[in-house]
């Protein structure tokens, strides 16, 4: 009889706590879906109002993308960027119509988060290639503040050498072949 009741305990508990974890379950699944849609209200509350109807459009259309506009809602859903800045019409441009662009860069002053791109710089007529990240801004298009790095803090120092945007004789790409030279040379 002993034997019994303690089966009927144990099992009792089972369900317990398969009850308790499926309502933990739920509650987080709840929670997270919260951040995700506070992080999109207050992102397209950031972006300008002529760009808001194309950020809408884009996150409907693109729910598991992985590009500027998903990293920034990362960004917002995990406190990285606190209260967003409004986000300058050049910026907001280029998040939606270059998918690589992310934001690696802020401005020092207004602290908005910054797009950049990382790749390599290509020189016609010249052989080899230089690693550099595409640049979009020379100072923040919002205020005119000093970009700095988004993890260090440090001011982003651009190689004069490289131009602000790929303009002949120079193009810009992602990624190189596996034997140093670009996928499509």
């Amino acid at each position: 009889m002993k034997a019994y009741t303690r089966q009927k305990r144990i099992a009792a508990l089972e369900y317990l706590i398969s009850q308790d974890t499926e309502r933990l379950r739920e509650e987080t699944d709840l929670r997270i879906w919260n951040e995700e849609r506070q992080a999109r209200i207050d992102l397209i509350k950031a972006f300008p109002p002529e760009y808001r109807k194309q950020l809408i459009r884009q996150l409907r259309e693109n729910e598991d993308r992985d590009d500027g506009i998903h990293e920034l809602l990362i960004h917002l859903q995990n406190g990285v960027w606190e209260s967003p800045s409004k986000i300058p019409a050049a910026a907001a441009e280029v998040y939606l119509t270059e998918p690589k662009a992310t934001p690696w860069l802020r401005c020092k002053a207004c602290r908005v988060l910054l797009p950049t791109r990382s790749g390599f710089w290509i020189k016609e007529n010249v052989d080899g290639f230089w690693q550099g990240n595409l640049r979009y801004f020379q100072e923040c298009p919002g205020c005119g503040g000093q970009i700095i790095h988004r993890g260090t803090e440090k001011p982003v120092e651009f190689p004069a050498t490289l131009p602000l945007r790929p303009e002949p004789p120079w193009s810009f790409v992602d990624d190189v072949g596996t034997e140093g030279k670009p996928w499509f040379r």
